[in-house]
This record gives C-alpha cells, structure tokens and sequence, in this order.
C-alpha cells in the first residue's frame, strides 16, 4: 500500500512506542494471509479505524492511502518484498519492526521523500521475482497536487 503523510507526525505505534514519521511516502507490505483474506484485511486498512490493531492501523490515522500494488502468491513473501521496497531509490526503513513485530531486526514499511512508480516497482519485481505474477496496481485518489510530488 502507498500512503501520502501530508506533515510530519508523532504517534504511538502499538508496543513500537513512540514515533516522529516525516512528510512523505511510505510503502507497507502485508501477507494478507489470515481470515478475510485480501479482500478483508484491504477493507480493514483502507478505513481508519477507532480501535487499532495492526501498525499500519496506526499509520492509517495520519497518512492517506493513494494506491495498493498487489502482488498475489500462495506464500508469504512480504519479508522478501520489504527488502525490496528498500532497494527503491531514496527509501528509508524508519521503523524497526513495523508489521514484522514477530521478525526480529525486520520492518515492512518503508519511507521516500518522493513518490516511487509502480513501473519501477514492477522491474525491480520481474527482476529479483522473476517466476512471480507481474504486480497489479490500483490507484485509490485520482489527487495528485503538486506538493506530493
């Protein structure tokens, strides 16, 4: 998921504690595996909820989502596809931990100052997940001002 952070925030992330999240992109990658499915845990995420849940339930209260870029598998892969979120030009791992509260030293989220393309996240796909299905995009909110740029 691409989310859209207008200003930078401080928040309590569950037991992650206390953060400061720049202004900017953050790209969050999830398994999507438990009850509900995909289709359940992307209408849970793309609401804000009362109640949080999940890290990127926390997120969610400050950042706008913009699109998901799905990757569809049997297996869980986030921890190899949060290494490549890392790969991306100019990101960041900001928080340690985040949606891998279970996988030590690891995080699923990463940040950009600038807002990364899904063409360069399908190369950097077909390139190091070459026997995967291509990624599909779904643009969320058609707003594109300048300032996110």
């Amino acid at each position: 998921m691409l989310l859209w952070l207008q200003r930078e925030h401080r928040l309590v992330v569950g037991r992650l504690g206390e953060q400061v999240l720049g202004r900017g992109w953050y790209l969050y990658v999830g398994s999507a595996m438990g009850a509900g499915g995909l289709r359940g845990r992307l209408g849970h995420h793309l609401r804000k909820s009362e109640r949080p849940h999940w890290h990127l339930d926390y997120l969610r209260q400050v950042a706008t989502p913009r699109e998901v870029w799905l990757l569809p598998h049997d297996a869980s892969r986030e921890d190899e596809w949060a290494l490549l979120l890392g790969s991306l030009p100019g990101a960041t791992l900001p928080i340690a931990g985040f949606g891998a509260s279970d996988r030590r030293g690891r995080t699923h989220l990463a940040w950009l100052p600038r807002r990364p393309t899904f063409p360069l996240w399908q190369a950097l796909c077909g390139l190091h997940l070459p026997h995967d299905p291509p990624p599909r995009r779904f643009i969320l909110n058609a707003t594109n001002s300048s300032e996110e740029s």
